[in-house]
């Protein structure tokens, strides 16, 4: 079947958004429409020459003729690009009536539209190998679904909080534009948003005036302060330690100071033959007492054991830890 037989705008629930672009050019494709949608999107000169390079592979490339049957297609009868906005917006009563109308028909509750509302949802996308931080550690965002857990950036407080995946698809083949900050490379859609800090000072004044806001990545210029997390926030629930030594102070769950000091150990740590009985020691530096001062609690909290500085300053040493070395030796 050719193409020009299908609705191709037609959704298969059995509607239809109706065209409100602010920018669509002619059916087809040749030189000059490559270079008014270059233009209507900004795009600087090796962009433009790039693509009309690339339209010229195009042309001298033959039509396959194996896998399914392509010799319906009319490449003339086309649209190659539609902008559906002339600006992002981060406020539910900015989105245009056909976008609000659109969730209305995805059955999408008000107050998720309202969250979605700076995303745009489905105008937007990552490259599906894209991998995203979740609570079962960084998975490709193809493979996420409803009710997996990622951390999502919550705008009022500034902080990344758990938050639920209520929905997943395909938007389509897009450009991707790949996008390097700190040495960390993300593929994504042009219309794509990033959080970045700029100088957005009136004309005239001297002062810097530095202010966040969502830019999407075809807007995104070398230099640019992109928002890149360095951490993620404590998560996940306790689980029961696979030991078969019992001690009156030997912990039988994991714990945050359990884990921050057994991070310590593996770090600095190790056991020593004292007098013929073991001793746990961890190497420190005496001039941070902050970090000294919490290896001695943690060990006083969790084990029972009093950590000692010794008189050099460089270790401290688990009074009768013979125990404590049983256990961290399994």
């Amino acid at each position: 079947m050719a193409t020009t037989d299908l609705d191709l705008g037609r959704y298969k629930l059995g509607w239809s958004d109706a065209e409100n672009y602010v920018f669509k050019p002619k059916k087809g494709v040749n030189e000059a429409i490559i270079k008014e949608m270059s233009w209507m999107k900004g795009e600087p000169d090796w962009m433009r020459q790039m693509r009309l390079k690339s339209f010229q592979h195009f042309l001298r490339r033959p039509m396959p003729n194996w896998g399914g049957d392509m010799s319906g297609i009319d490449f003339d009868d086309i649209f190659y690009y539609i902008k559906p906005t002339d600006h992002q917006v981060d406020v539910w009563d900015e989105l245009p009536e056909s976008v609000k109308n659109t969730y209305e028909k995805l059955g999408i509750p008000e107050a998720e539209r309202k969250y979605l509302s700076g995303v745009t949802a489905q105008y937007e996308c990552l490259r599906g190998s894209t991998h995203v931080w979740t609570t079962k550690g960084m998975r490709c965002i193809k493979e996420l679904g409803p009710g997996d857990e990622v951390f999502s950036l919550n705008e009022a407080t500034r902080e990344l909080e758990v938050a639920a995946v209520v929905a997943g698809g395909e938007s389509g083949n897009k450009e991707i534009l790949e996008i390097t900050a700190r040495g960390r490379t993300i593929g994504a859609s042009e219309n794509h948003p990033f959080l970045v800090l700029r100088d957005q000072r009136k004309p005239g004044r001297l002062r810097a005036r530095f202010a966040t806001n969502w830019v999407p990545a075809a807007e995104l210029e070398i230099g640019d302060l992109v928002a890149v997390p360095t951490d993620v926030p404590s998560y996940g629930s306790a689980a029961a330690l696979l030991t078969p030594i019992e001690g009156d102070h030997l912990p039988t769950r994991s714990n945050p100071d359990l884990c921050w000091w057994a991070g310590a150990y593996m770090g600095n740590g190790y056991i020593r033959n004292r007098a013929k009985f073991l001793s746990v020691e961890i190497a420190v530096d005496k001039a941070d007492t902050v970090v000294i001062d919490e290896i001695k609690r943690v060990s006083q909290e969790q084990f029972g054991v009093v950590m000692v500085l010794a008189p050099d300053g460089s270790r401290l040493i688990g009074e009768r830890s013979a125990l404590l070395a049983d256990w961290v030796s399994l």
